[in-house]
């Protein structure tokens, strides 16, 4: 295994209360001859898709994408202390509901970027009577201006639904192989999200803004929330062992509640921090891996409406705690009789209840990179499995068993 430079990429779960009142735009207007269709794909896009309402096309709604402050920007604000989200892009659907979203780099300053250039975001929709937040993360490609979503994937396709049951369906989340606690998307790959109705009254406030502003107001922290975001399968012949830094990707869902209804999770959010740590352990057999994570409270008010957040901070301990992971096993393998064998690159299986805030469960994820390396020393004979048939090295887990 290698050492690492401490660093570590939390995508975090936000927990969000919205109790909002917004502005009432035009009527849209709704296609009932084709159905929603999501534009191509272009080169400086953050996310194209569609809004649709029960199905059909909405034309004329706003999709606004809105950057958060780093978390070195969080961090040190006292309590009751005022910032803002800052507007970046703002796409309209056509007629058959479709939109191109473009992540405007350039507007983004150092303030609102991780020091990997990862940067917070949340996306929102609204039909004119109501809107639906989604929240995700991005990273600047090399020499270039397109967005690379957290983790790894450009160019996002999320589609809002406005209908009976309101919801979006985000093409990086569909991807997403979950272990453990099953997902709350739909068979469409649709997450339910509350719709947020809006108000006459919101533009008239003293405190909107104008269009498109949203300012952030600090609250509380939580410490030492449990974080369970990887598995390692291991035998006694083929021992397992772990190493974080600060540098490990990791991906935790949002936690979203509107108004005193129930809570549900709503994409994801990113956390960079480099505070000096890191940890390891060997011997590990068939074990969850946890880690303990701070989480700050978010007052959001956009155009005079506000909700409320819960968001990752920083790290309370790395490796904090084992618990029993019953063994899996996969087909795709490679025997083995010494050596020792690891993984620092790609991406990990979600794993579904990785972050219980009390209120909601949340997904977790670890990204396997430098800096969070999962190992097997092998002593006797040996199978080295990965859960896809592209084999051990290039699946997103891995297991050891005697073979």
């Amino acid at each position: 295994m290698q050492s690492s430079a401490l660093r570590r990429t939390c995508r975090i779960g936000l927990a969000v209360v919205a109790a909002l009142a917004f502005t009432a735009g035009p009527a849209m207007a709704e296609s009932r001859m084709v159905e929603a269709k999501a534009p191509a794909v272009q080169r400086d896009s953050l996310a194209v898709g569609t809004v649709s309402r029960n199905g059909i096309p909405v034309a004329g709604a706003h999709v606004r994408l809105y950057a958060w402050p780093a978390a070195h920007s969080l961090a040190v604000l006292r309590s009751g202390a005022t910032t803002a989200l800052l507007p970046v892009s703002d796409a309209v659907s056509n007629s058959v509901g479709g939109y191109v979203l473009p992540m405007r780099w350039q507007v983004i300053p150092a303030a609102y970027r991780d020091r990997n250039g990862l940067v917070d975001l949340t996306v929102i929709a609204d039909d004119g009577t109501r809107q639906v937040p989604w929240f995700t993360s991005a990273t600047p490609t090399v020499a270039s201006s397109a967005a690379v979503l957290v983790p790894g994937v450009r160019a996002d396709t999320i589609r809002f639904e406005f209908g009976d049951r309101s919801g979006v369906a985000s093409s990086v989340t569909k991807r997403e192989t979950v272990v453990g606690t099953s997902s709350n998307r739909d068979a469409n790959g649709f997450t339910s999200v509350t719709a947020v109705t809006r108000t006459n009254a919101a533009m008239n406030r003293p405190d909107s803004g104008g269009p498109g502003s949203c300012s952030v107001v600090p609250g509380a922290w939580t410490y030492g929330v449990d974080e369970r975001y990887a598995a390692l399968y291991a035998w006694s012949g083929a021992h397992g062992s772990i190493k974080e830094s600060n540098g490990a990707a990791h991906t935790l869902g949002v936690g979203y509640q509107v108004g005193s209804g129930g809570w549900s999770q709503n994409g994801t959010a990113g956390l960079s921090e480099s505070s000096g740590s890191g940890a390891s352990r060997s011997g590990v057999i068939d074990a969850w891996v946890h880690n303990r994570v701070n989480y700050r409270a978010y007052s959001v008010t956009c155009q005079g409406s506000t909700f409320h957040t819960r968001k990752a901070m920083s790290t309370y301990a790395l490796l904090s705690s084992y618990t029993y992971a019953p063994h899996v096993t996969w087909g795709s393998c490679t025997r083995y009789t010494g050596g020792t064998y690891w993984k620092a690159r790609g991406t990990n299986a979600t794993i579904g209840g990785g972050v219980n805030l009390g209120f909601v469960s949340l997904t977790a994820q670890a990204g396997w990179n430098t800096d969070t390396e999962i190992a097997w020393t092998v002593t006797r004979g040996t199978k080295i499995c990965g859960s896809s048939s592209a084999g051990w090295s290039a699946s997103s887990q891995a297991e050891a068993h005697a073979g």
